[in-house]
C-alpha cells in the first residue's frame, strides 16, 4: 500500500478477503494451496486526495494495576 501511494495510487484494506475460497478464483490468481487469503487491496487512481485528519488526544478508558 506504501508502493501503490508513492506512485500516486489509492488503495483500500479489504478485510473479507479471507472468506474467499471459490477454487476457480484461486486457480484464475495462481494462488498456491497451501497459501491463504488474508485481505484483498483494491488499488486505483484516486479522485481526490482527502486531507489528513487532525490527531486526536487518546482517552483513557479504564486504568488497570
Amino acid at each position: 500500500m506504501f508502493s501503490a501511494c508513492e506512485r500516486g495510487l489509492g488503495t483500500c484494506w479489504v478485510g473479507l478477503g479471507t472468506n474467499i475460497q471459490n477454487p476457480k478464483i484461486r486457480e484464475q490468481i495462481r494462488m498456491p494451496k497451501d497459501y491463504r487469503i488474508v485481505a484483498r487491496v483494491v488499488v486505483g487512481y484516486p479522485r481526490n486526495i482527502p486531507d489528513k485528519p487532525e490527531a486526536r488526544e487518546a482517552k483513557i478508558l479504564k486504568v488497570i494495576s
